[in-house]
């Protein structure tokens, strides 16, 4: 199991095409878990979450980037 970001253009945007996609590296997911609440990958299976704008910020610094922005951002674990 992995978790992955994914960013789209807001809506009313008409391109829904994927804008953004990272996966968490191994080593990086306990710090998006605690940002997430999360206690295990299984607690993010089951569709994607939107990511509010303090999570997305947060979760940028583990991964070391600038914040992105423009897009909704969404979470998930996938398998």
């Amino acid at each position: 199991m992995y978790i992955r970001i994914t960013g789209f253009f807001p809506e009313p945007d008409e391109d829904d095409s994927l804008q953004y996609k990272q996966v968490i590296q191994k080593d990086l997911e306990p710090s998006v878990l605690e940002i997430m609440g999360w206690s295990s990958l299984e607690d993010g299976l089951g569709g994607e979450s939107e990511l509010t704008a303090e999570q997305a910020k947060l979760i940028a610094g583990v991964l070391g980037e600038s914040a992105i922005e423009g897009l909704t951002l969404f979470i998930g674990s996938h398998s």
